[in-house]
């Protein structure tokens, strides 16, 4: 799910819970909480139907391993509703991850006739020998009523060779600075599953289906009518496989830019008054955010706190919908009167949603309270900003005025409270956000 959440060629829409190695309701748990510790609130999570099957002997094992934040704004809704709503709202055809069985697509299949052509394929992890495969064991009915569909199904497993998540593959997770690789780097590295790791229990298999749809190459992919078997490379050296899995992780910076390799960040090139907060802004908040944030400046004119916010705020709302640049549609009720205005450069730069793609309107009714909506696959939020910070906001840029008036000693301090607002104001804590 992590290598999911990377990818900058993988968009999330949903994810479904069923039984597999825990019950539907205890994965539903794991997955909100994971969505919820990155702050991806826009992805909706569903819970399918539990089976007859014995829980394995794992379960204890996996159930013990955290995997994000417990409390959150993940709701629970049906599966099949859930799947429903994905396929409809979607312009373009889907592809259905089963990790474990394919349960919940079946009865997907069995309860709706609805968008089902929107299903472009099926990609499932499992091994080749069914009878033998845990995941075909869970629902062996589901997996024959898929074929009977005439929905592709690709089933990618790795084969005879053992692909193993040990040492030399947590040091290629270390080396990234993506959120997504240091977290299962830290995951690996706890004692209770280090000691599994070191036994040689830890092996790659369902990531291997992410893996497939970012590198195909590295699979040799046998097809007959609209079934397809897709097994990992015998001759290709683990660590290539590694390097592959790590560019995915990597390709959610790499996707940030367009015309820079790397966007720079030595502090080195900037003006004094901005190296000293360049690296632990940067770790703070993360890359995205800082790009945003210099880029606003250098287009907005000046270092300015309401610019500084919009900016904030975009990269708030691509984090809750887990999306990139160019990707959102919003409505801002910021009006074009300075200052309040300002807070529109910000949105511009952070989202790409901007005048000349028009993906931004400014509507004729102005808040008093920087507002913003944003619309996502038909999914709509509005972000607002905190009653308590949009007061301080007002009063920090008034008292110069009345001190100053607007000479260059209001824009040094309007720049200097800037730089507070920038450092200081976590965006994950100045915004309510309500589902509309």
């Amino acid at each position: 799910i992590n290598m999911f959440l990377a990818g900058k060629d993988l968009n999330v829409l949903g994810v479904s819970c069923s039984q597999g190695t825990l019950k539907a309701d205890d994965c539903f748990q794991k997955v909100a909480s994971l969505l919820n510790f990155y702050h991806h609130e826009g992805i909706p999570a569903g819970i399918g139907n539990n089976t007859e099957s014995k829980l394995p002997p794992w379960n204890a094992f996996a159930a013990s391993i955290q995997w994000g934040i417990a409390e959150g704004e993940i709701k629970k809704q049906d599966a099949d509703q859930l799947l429903e709503k994905v396929l409809s709202r979607s312009e373009e055809n889907v592809t259905l991850v089963a990790l474990g069985s394919l349960a919940t697509y079946a009865q997907l299949i069995r309860n709706t006739k609805q968008n089902l052509t929107k299903i472009g394929q099926i990609v499932w992890y499992c091994e080749p020998d069914l009878e033998k495969e845990f995941n075909y064991l869970l629902d062996k009915n589901a997996y024959h009523e898929i074929i009977k569909s005439g929905i592709p199904l690709v089933i990618v497993s790795k084969g005879k060779r053992e692909l193993h998540a040990d040492e030399n593959y947590s040091r290629y997770l270390q080396s990234s600075k993506v959120v997504y690789a240091k977290r299962i780097y830290k995951t690996l590295n706890e004692k209770h599953i280090l000691e599994k790791t070191l036994q040689g229990h830890s092996q790659l298999w369902d990531d291997l289906v992410p893996l497939y749809l970012s590198h195909p190459d590295l699979f040799k992919t046998t097809k007959k009518d609209r079934f397809a078997n897709a097994i990992l490379k015998q001759d290709v050296p683990d660590d290539a496989i590694y390097v592959d899995i790590l560019q995915i992780f990597n390709s959610k910076i790499d996707a940030m830019n367009r015309v820079f390799e790397s966007f720079p960040i030595q502090p080195s090139i900037y003006k004094k008054d901005y190296a000293g907060i360049v690296q632990s802004t940067v770790d703070h908040y993360g890359l995205a955010e800082w790009k945003s944030i210099v880029l606003t400046n250098e287009v907005h004119g000046h270092t300015g706190i309401y610019s500084i916010i919009g900016a904030k705020a975009g990269i708030r709302a691509c984090e809750y919908f887990n999306v990139g640049v160019n990707k959102l549609s919003a409505v801002s009720y910021a009006g074009s009167k300075p200052p309040l205005s300002c807070f529109n450069d910000g949105i511009q730069i952070s989202t790409g949603a901007t005048i000349g793609q028009g993906l931004i309107k400014v509507a004729d009714e102005v808040k008093p309270v920087p507002t913003i909506d944003f619309d996502y696959n038909g999914k709509k939020i509005r972000l607002i900003l905190k009653k308590d910070v949009a007061e301080r906001m007002q009063s920090d840029i008034k008292a110069p005025i009345q001190r100053f008036g607007f000479s260059t000693e209001y824009w040094n301090t309007i720049e200097n409270l800037a730089k507070v607002y920038w450092t200081d104001f976590n965006r994950h804590d100045i915004f309510d956000i309500i589902t509309l």
